[in-house]
Parts: C-alpha cells; structure tokens; sequence
C-alpha cells in the first residue's frame, strides 16, 4: 500500500480541526494510501491549548485522534521534518485541509513562518496542496523572500487547490502562475456520516443549536429562546473547546465533548446559530439553517477575507452572515425570521444538493491530483 504523509492541524483541540483530518484520512484510505500525519507540534501552539483547553477537553480530542488517525514521531521543526521524511518511505506528502497557508509578519511563531512543514520542499517526493486556506493572512505584508520560498514551494506541486478566493489572491501574490482549483473543506466529504448518525439518534423535541461565544448576550438569548419554544423549538447551548457556553437556554451540554458527538449534535439539528466556520459546514450538510455572527469580517469591505461568506455564498445564503461590527444590531426576531425562511423542505433539500456538489468537486480534485503525484 502507498504511503501518504498529511501535513495539517490534525490535533489540535479544536473539532473542526479533527474532523477535516478524519474526513482528510478517509478520503485517502478509500483511494488506496495510508494515511500518515505530520505530527508537528509548534511549542507556541501546544503552551497557547494548555493554558485555554481543560485537560478532559484535550483528551476527548487527542482520545479521537489517536482513534482515528495514525501519526509520525512528533516535532517541531521544518528541519527535523526535512530529516523525516526520507526515513518514513512515503509516496506523496498531502499539505492543507486546514488553514496551513497562514503566514504572518513580524513573528517567529513556527507554523506562520516560511518555511515550514505546511509548505513541503526539497522532502524529495511530490507534493499536493489539497483544500488549504490562508484564513485571513496578507500576503502582501510579507517579505520578499517569503513570497519568492512560498511560490517555489507552490511550483514544485504537482496540483494545488484552494479552499476559497481569498487563500487563491494570497497564493497569486507569491508569483506561482500555475492552475489553482477551487475545492471545499474536506469535512464536506462527511455527508454519509452525519446522515448515518441523524438516522440512528432518537428522535425528541426538535432543537436549534446556539454557540455565539459571547456574541449574544444573555438577555439576548433568553428572548431568542422564548421564540424558539412558541413555535415548538428548544434551544441547545454547546461549548467550544475552552469551555465557552451561552446562556438562558432550554437545554445546554457540557464539555468533555468528542468531535464525533460534536457533529452529531449539529448535524441533526434544526437550525445553528453562531460564529465559527466548521459547525456552518457541518450544519450546511444536513441542509439546516444557519446563521452566523460571523468573526472574520468587520463589513462590507473585507468580507471577501471570511471564509464563512465565502462557504455560505455558494449557497446563495450569505445574506445570513452578520458583520461584526453589526452584531449589536442583529433581533432575536431577525435570527428566527432567517432560520424559518430556510426551514422549508425545498430549502434543505438545495442545500443538501450543493454540499453534494461541492463534496463531488473536492473527491475529484484529489484523484486527478494522485493521479499526477
């Protein structure tokens, strides 16, 4: 069996992050590779979960990973990755399905410097970067020597993608000319799974999940709520990570919290109100509504930098995307108005078709990529 190294935010203890890992891993291991993960670890980033993340959250993420994917010697550095790479006898090295291609001025943070291992070069066997993002990153604030090492290392891919626009801009300003292809994250591959999982959970009270971070205030989400049951609807709070919950709630879960559980209970719900990307794509794979306070953009000027406008524009649905500097203007009423007008079965049932779509696009993209590898 071919070998295939992965280089991505595979363990990080974020959900979003573990499941395009798995969903990464799956994809792979149906083409015929093993998948391999980079288990690169910059000491920034591990200290920055240690002090956010309880120690029963990490372990519910690293209890997923170690389930689920199988994972190098660990490092934490692009040179001891470089001395690696030969000894694991790997086929292809896989760079993306996350926001790998973020890189930052005026730090010395390991994973936003060039080089780095999310940017393979001279490791002697080809390289694909598949569904990576730059999240937000300007390019046009490095130096020239980081744009001249990023665009060879783009160069000497044999195919690149990117997951949205505003990471395609970046790349373009590093002087790469080759084709970039338009791909989606890989958790919308999962389309299968969440629909297995909603077909087994137990049907009761139907619900819409809240996970605003804060963005909503308690007054806020006792006034959504009360609208949410007139019309036969609890309210679910979830947690993210580092223990953030909303309030006022018909019903809340507590952390731990497996990925897998986390999924579930998005996918199977009714409606999703919040502000980070990966529970908009899970949601988007159910065909359930959303809306998001979104954290990427400010307004109307930079939202071509949030990737969750950008995802939700391919469902014509990025009216339902509130600028931050909006959010203090967005009603209870408004929210719940957005939800209904998207509850309709023709609205889920689009939905659902352009997940398919894009999850077609994105399989697509990887054979043809294995392929030239």
């Amino acid at each position: 069996m071919r070998t295939a190294l992965v280089v991505t935010h595979h363990w990080v203890p974020n959900f979003g992050a573990n499941l395009q890992a798995w969903a990464t891993a799956r994809l792979l291991s149906a083409r015929g590779y093993r998948p391999l993960f980079v288990d690169f670890r910059p000491v920034e980033l591990v200290e920055k979960y240690l002090r956010e993340v309880s120690a029963e959250q990490r372990a519910a993420h690293d209890t997923f990973v170690s389930e689920h994917l199988e994972q190098t010697a660990r490092l934490h550095s692009h040179a001891t990755f470089q001395a690696m790479v030969p000894e694991l006898g790997a086929d292809v090295a896989i760079t993306g399905s996350d926001a790998v291609f973020r890189l930052a001025a005026g730090t010395s943070r390991a994973d936003l410097v060039f080089p780095n291992p999310y940017w393979p070069t001279d490791i002697g066997i080809p390289a694909i970067a598949f569904a990576p993002s730059a999240m937000g990153s300007r390019f046009d604030r490095l130096s020239r020597y980081t744009l001249d090492g990023a665009g060879a290392a783009l160069d000497g891919m044999a195919a690149v993608s990117a997951r949205d626009a505003w990471t395609e801009r970046q790349l373009r300003l590093t002087g790469y000319r080759g084709p970039i292809t338009r791909v989606s994250d890989p958790v919308m591959t999962l389309l299968d799974e969440v629909a297995a999982d909603c077909a087994v959970v137990p049907r009761g009270r139907p619900y819409i999940v809240l996970s605003t971070q804060g963005r909503a205030s308690p007054r806020w989400t006792e006034k959504f709520t009360a609208l949410a049951e007139a019309n036969g609807f609890d309210t679910l709070a979830i947690p993210t990570p580092d223990g953030a919950i909303d309030a006022n709630v018909s019903r809340r879960v507590n952390l731990p919290l497996s990925p897998r559980a986390w999924m579930r209970l998005i996918g199977c719900s009714s409606g999703y109100v919040g502000v980070r990307f990966h529970p908009v794509v899970v949601a988007t794979l159910g065909g359930v509504p959303v809306f998001s306070f979104d954290l990427y953009h400010w307004g109307p000027h930079d939202r071509s930098r949030s990737k969750t406008w950008l995802l939700l524009k391919e469902f014509k649905s990025e009216r339902y995307v509130s600028a931050r500097r909006l959010h203090r203007l967005v009603t209870p009423n408004r929210v719940w108005r957005a939800l209904e007008s998207q509850m309709s079965d023709k609205s889920v049932a689009g939905r659902r078709a352009v997940a398919e779509t894009l999850a077609a696009t994105t399989r697509a993209f990887l054979d043809d990529a294995l392929d030239a590898a």
